[in-house]
């Protein structure tokens, strides 16, 4: 009886010590995730969300009213850049289906995967600290009218061609949407601290996505060396004169 209950006790250590050993291995894991490069920099960047429609803007001028309120946000003194974004990690997301170039029918079950997207102007990654990898940043001369075109993430890349050698390459989201990937930046982490790498694309804000143009709202995106509280009048005090 002595030793059976020596036995369970030993177990029961047993047990606890593996209990105690996977919980701090979480923990660990889960600390080391928090540490995983965010794909971003915050530090010294201010952000301001627009609302387009509440301001009665309509979407026909909202590219005009982007292109003032990201002039307005750079002028302002001690900024040293400046852009605009649809939306930014971990403040909302959207998703598209990804369909490979030679893909026919563009639906659901044949996509490749889904990604998250973000429309941004030029700039977009400086501001956010984002390391372009290869290819080239949006520019003015990517407008309505020019070749659409995309910047992917590595794990973009990756899933739909096997390497990150992809610019030049070609893709689709849905009729009659084609894109031609311009570049390529660092992965990131978008709508979770902790998640495993995801793909995402970028796409050129004055393009907008097929019959999809960003009217509401607007987020604008500063870097500066300026304490926190007078940034951020002075950003507010700006935008709002526009």
């Amino acid at each position: 009886r002595v030793a059976y209950s020596e036995a369970l006790l030993l177990i029961q250590v047993v047990v606890c010590t593996l209990l105690v050993s996977t919980a701090l291995f979480a923990v660990r894991g889960m600390i080391q995730r928090l540490r995983a490069p965010l794909g971003i920099e915050p530090k010294g960047v201010t952000l301001a969300q627009v609302d387009l429609q509440v301001a009665g803007v309509p979407d026909a001028q909202s590219r005009i009213v982007q292109e003032r309120l990201l002039q307005t946000a750079a002028a302002i003194p001690g900024v040293t850049d400046a852009a605009t974004s649809d939306r930014v990690p971990f403040l909302g997301s959207w998703f598209w289906s990804v369909f490979s170039w030679d893909t026919k029918q563009l639906v659901p079950q044949h996509a490749a995967f889904t990604t998250v997207s973000y429309m941004v102007s030029p700039g977009y990654f400086h501001v956010a600290g984002t390391h372009l990898l290869s290819g080239r940043d949006f520019t003015q001369d990517d407008k309505p009218g020019a070749p659409t075109v995309a910047i992917v993430n590595e794990s973009f890349a990756r899933s739909l061609f096997g390497t990150t050698l992809v610019v030049g390459k070609r893709f689709k989201l849905f009729d009659p949407v084609r894109l031609e990937i311009i570049g390529v930046v660092e992965n990131g982490k978008y709508t979770d601290p902790g998640e495993p790498p995801i793909p995402a694309i970028f796409l050129a804000y004055a393009q907008g996505i097929g019959p999809y143009m960003v009217s509401s709202p607007i987020t604008v995106l500063v870097r500066s060396s300026l304490p926190q509280d007078q940034i951020t009048r002075a950003l507010h005090s700006a935008l709002f004169q526009v």
